[in-house]
């Protein structure tokens, strides 16, 4: 594939055609740190916001090849590849990690050797992962004055780790229908706003605290997620084949 141009809101090819890009994201968890390790269910060295590393986000680079390969393989040949300004100048202004950025053009070489294009996303939600999302680094919070570490208790940021399951489950407590004595999920469009990781441990426990009832019932409820992607879906499924 050869993106040589825009026309009328379209990619054109070296012959002048429109291209329809197929690909996926890469990736959700290029959000957070691996070191320390930012999954956002963990709190450990979540405000050490200077001394962090993305390096190995989305994949070790030994392994970007067989990555890559599959995914060619499969016809998925154009990538949105997720970078966040924090990743880049964490430490300070005007500091880069260049660690990072020979990683990073590892990824790029890789996709490269591949066959593969990458659109690279500068991607933020709601700011910061201090914030509740992602993307600014902690320093350009403190230099208007903020304490990241208060914002949760101040109700100006509600943390995954600190709030989400007890926020959630006492929502569904409160709002969700019952029938029968068994709660009726509808959408819950609720777990739309937590990572796939979250809304699997949150289904798990609902149904941890469900054992010994008709896991048929559950799986109705699970079918009815219309808002969940397929992915999701799926691994909300597999956990279902796993609850005793």
């Amino acid at each position: 594939m050869s993106i040589i141009s825009l026309s009328n809101g379209h990619f054109i090819d070296d012959k002048g055609r429109w291209l329809i890009l197929r690909g996926v994201n890469l990736g959700g968890s290029n959000k957070v740190p691996t070191a320390p390790d930012g999954r956002t269910h963990l709190r450990e060295g979540f405000y050490n916001g200077a001394d962090v590393s993305f390096v190995g986000r989305p994949f070790p680079l030994e392994e970007a090849d067989e990555h890559f390969s599959r995914l060619a393989s499969w016809g998925q040949k154009f990538l949105r590849l997720l970078v966040t300004w924090e990743s880049i100048e964490h430490e300070g202004p005007g500091i880069y990690d260049i660690e990072y950025l020979d990683y990073l053009e590892g990824i790029v070489e890789a996709a490269a050797r591949n066959g593969i294009s990458l659109f690279i996303d500068p991607h933020q939600d709601v700011w910061s992962r201090w914030t509740g999302g992602d993307g600014a680094p902690m320093w350009t919070l403190e230099a208007v004055g903020f304490d990241p570490s208060k914002l949760h208790e101040s109700g100006a940021a509600l943390l995954f780790m600190r709030a989400a399951l007890h926020f959630f489950i006492k929502r569904w407590e409160r709002y969700t229908p019952k029938c029968n004595g068994f709660p009726i999920i509808y959408g819950l469009a609720a777990l739309r706003c937590l990572p796939c990781s979250l809304q699997v441990m949150i289904m798990r426990q609902v149904l941890l605290l469900k054992e010994g009832q008709s896991r048929n019932i559950f799986r109705n409820i699970i079918s009815k997620l219309l808002l969940c992607s397929p992915s999701e879906l799926l691994l909300m499924i597999m956990w279902l084949d796993l609850v005793p």
